[in-house]
């Protein structure tokens, strides 16, 4: 992966950029970026070289053009997720707070068409590229199990995610597409959801959990007993026993109603 790694030096040096503002951007740890330019990288995810081509307003056939070594596992694996009891979380790869953003106080230059090509759309260092899990539902109704697909990216500007959102950290984000009714009118049907790893489990903050081979959007209530909770109240609450496990997959920081271009 040396020359590759040389290659994605050069072009960031000629554009002026830092690794500090590639990291930022694929929302990892600038170490990392540095053992990519070094050649200590044995392989590159597809999604981060994508991600890397799109910083650097280049092809991934430009990059790849010495026919360096890359990963292609797009997918999702269900065992990076963290296998938790009593809700105490783990650390995890798969997502990285709080604040639940209202539906009509999202800035309508923020919409974005999930149907577009993401070489269309505008990028800078101001942008990151966020996961997006195309195909993928979260049920906020019965339960469903949809999770493992084919990984997309969706640029969203950082003063968004930071000021607007409220996150605390870029690293980790991800979108998912939320079914069904049970968490309306907070929810509605059809949302995408941003999502991220969290650490500490907040009293009645809704969170996407995997609990008997589903996967469910709800509000978790861990006093007396643990419960999954729905907004709507056409909906029983979800009762956990004391011996069973969940999986704490990543907790929704808001709803978003994306509107196509």
């Amino acid at each position: 992966m040396v020359e590759i790694g040389k290659k994605i030096a050069s072009l960031r040096n000629n554009a002026g950029k830092t690794q500090q503002e590639l990291a930022d951007f694929l929302g990892v740890d600038v170490k990392k970026i540095g053992r990519i330019e070094r050649g200590e990288t044995k392989t590159i995810k597809n999604n981060d070289l994508k991600s890397i081509a799109i910083f650097l307003n280049t092809s991934i056939n430009d990059l790849l053009e010495n026919k360096m070594s890359v990963s292609q596992n797009q997918n999702v694996s269900k065992s990076s997720v963290s296998r938790v009891s009593n809700l105490s979380v783990s650390d995890s790869s798969m997502f990285p707070t709080q604040n639940k953003l209202s539906l009509n106080s999202v800035p309508q230059s923020e919409n974005v068409s999930l149907n577009m090509s993401i070489s269309n759309l505008p990028m800078s260092a101001d942008m990151i590229a966020v996961p997006f899990f195309k195909d993928s539902t979260a049920s906020a109704g019965f339960g469903v199990v949809n999770f493992e697909t084919e990984v997309a990216h969706i640029p969203l500007s950082k003063p968004f995610l930071l000021e607007v959102c409220g996150v605390m950290s870029l690293k980790g984000l991800s979108i998912l597409q939320c079914s069904g009714d049970s968490m309306q009118p907070t929810i509605q049907d059809g949302d995408y959801l941003l999502i991220q790893e969290e650490q500490n489990i907040k009293e009645g903050s809704i969170y996407v959990v995997e609990y008997n081979n589903e996967i469910f959007v709800k509000r978790i209530h861990k006093y007396p007993k643990i419960r999954l909770l729905s907004d709507n109240r056409d909906y029983l609450p979800i009762e956990i026993g004391g011996e069973e496990n969940i999986k704490i997959m990543a907790k929704v920081i808001t709803s978003i109603s994306i509107k196509k271009i």
